[in-house]
């Protein structure tokens, strides 16, 4: 797992095409923007179905800070 600290408008990118942006930060919740193809799938784990997360654990076996 890849975890970083971003200030407000700051921008991440993932790949060439996935775009998140810092939106807005106001007490303990961020506002995030994402940009991505139309044949990408982007799911909020804690409200998909699809998702099971339990094979996330698997990708995430090494974490990483970066500021």
């Amino acid at each position: 797992m890849l975890v970083l600290t971003r200030k407000l408008g700051d921008v991440v990118f993932i790949g060439d095409e996935i775009r998140i942006e810092v939106l807005s930060m106001k007490g303990g919740r961020v506002s995030l923007g994402i940009t991505a193809p139309g044949n990408v799938d982007v799911q909020r784990l804690e409200t998909s179905g699809a998702v099971d997360p339990s094979h996330l654990a698997d990708d995430c076996s090494s974490t990483s800070n970066i500021d």
